[in-house]
C-alpha cells in the first residue's frame, strides 16, 4: 500500500505544479504520447523517486527531473506539459471512479461531487481526456491502484479528522 501511495504522489506532485502555478491551459496530447508516457512510466516513476529522496537542492531537482522527462520521450518545449496533463487526466479519472464507486467520497474527501466536476471543467481539456480514457485502466493497473483500498485510505482519514486525536492536548501549549 506505502508504493501505492508514493506513486500517486509522485504523479500529484507533477499534476499540480501546473495547477499551483496557475497554468490552466493544457497542451495537446496524442495517442502516441500516452503510449508512450505508458511505456515509460516505471522507470520515470523509480527516477523521480530516487530525485525525491536525494539531498539535491531546488535546481538541481528540476534539472534532473528535466533529463528523467527527456530520456521518457516529454522532453522539448511541450514535453514536461504533455507529461503533466496526462498524470492530470490519470487524476481526474481516478476520482471520477471513487465518486461514481463510492458513495460517501465526497463527505471523506470534503468536496462534493458537484464541486470536484465543476473545478474540474477549468482543469480538463476534454479532447485531452478522451484520448487519454481509454488507456486509463492500463495507467490505473501500472500505477498498482486499487480503488478500494484509494476509499479506504480517504475513509481512515477521514474518521481520524474526526476524532478528538486531531485535537491537541492542552499541556502541548503550557509553558
Amino acid at each position: 500500500m506505502k508504493k501505492y501511495f508514493k506513486i500517486i504522489f509522485a504523479l500529484l506532485l507533477i499534476a499540480l505544479t501546473g495547477i499551483v502555478s496557475g497554468q490552466t491551459k493544457s497542451v495537446q496530447i496524442s495517442k502516441k504520447d500516452v503510449k508512450n508516457f505508458i511505456k515509460s512510466y516505471k522507470s520515470v516513476y523509480e527516477e523521480i523517486n530516487t530525485i525525491q529522496n536525494s539531498d539535491m537542492d531546488e535546481d538541481a531537482m528540476e534539472e534532473a527531473f528535466d533529463k528523467v522527462l527527456k530520456k521518457a520521450g516529454f522532453g522539448g518545449k511541450e514535453g514536461g506539459d504533455k507529461f503533466e496533463e496526462i498524470c492530470r487526466l490519470y487524476n481526474f479519472c481516478l476520482y471520477s471512479e471513487l465518486y461514481s464507486t463510492v458513495p460517501e467520497f465526497g463527505l471523506y474527501t470534503g468536496v462534493s461531487e458537484e464541486l470536484f466536476y465543476e473545478f474540474n471543467k477549468i482543469q480538463i481539456n476534454q479532447e485531452n481526456l478522451a484520448i487519454f480514457y481509454p488507456y486509463y485502466e492500463k495507467v490505473k493497473e501500472l500505477s498498482g491502484t486499487d480503488i478500494n483500498e484509494v476509499a479506504e485510505y480517504y475513509k481512515s482519514m477521514y474518521e481520524y479528522s474526526q476524532s478528538n486525536d486531531m485535537l491537541p492536548d492542552a499541556e502541548d501549549y503550557s509553558e
